[in-house]
């Protein structure tokens, strides 16, 4: 008598639903699959919340910086491939714009985030995406994937 686990091909996986013959889904890879994003945002709570949406989306590495000297030294050492940049940190009204100077100075595409329901944009930042606090998770993955698309010319 043969081994039922020689009707098995090697990349089937074992029948778990009770000899129905039903599997669970596979999971499909998140939009975001195998990114490297850098969250910029004061608040360390919001920061945390936007990490999990990212990783559920997908993402392979979420580094939160929470402070000027975090994201000079994120933009400055890491590999990434895309930052979210809150606009007005605690340390001014500048440091978020002279954070974007500094990813467009590496070639790492960008979002700025805000607590503003209106928010005007220097020149040089207007093409820059902005999202307004409260996060709509869908709505803040959409757009990530967007900019890393134009970013990669796809």
């Amino acid at each position: 008598m043969e081994h039922p686990s020689a009707y098995l091909s090697p990349a089937e996986p074992p029948d778990t639903t009770g000899g129905r013959g039903l599997r669970p889904p596979v999971a499909e890879p998140g939009p975001l699959q195998g990114t490297r994003i850098l969250v910029i945002e004061d608040e360390f709570l919001i920061a945390t919340v936007i990490e999990d949406i990212l990783r559920q989306a997908g993402a392979e590495d979420v580094v939160i910086a929470v402070n000027m000297q975090e994201a000079r030294e994120a933009l400055a050492e890491r590999m990434l491939d895309i930052a979210m940049i809150d606009i007005q940190l605690d340390e001014g009204s500048e440091s978020g714009l002279s954070l974007g100077k500094l990813a467009m100075a590496r070639n790492i595409p960008f979002i700025f985030l805000t607590g503003y329901s209106r928010v005007v944009l220097p020149e040089g930042f207007t093409a820059v995406p902005v999202l307004t606090k409260p996060y709509i998770p869908r709505t803040l993955v959409e757009e990530l994937s967007e900019v890393l698309m134009r970013s990669r010319g796809e």
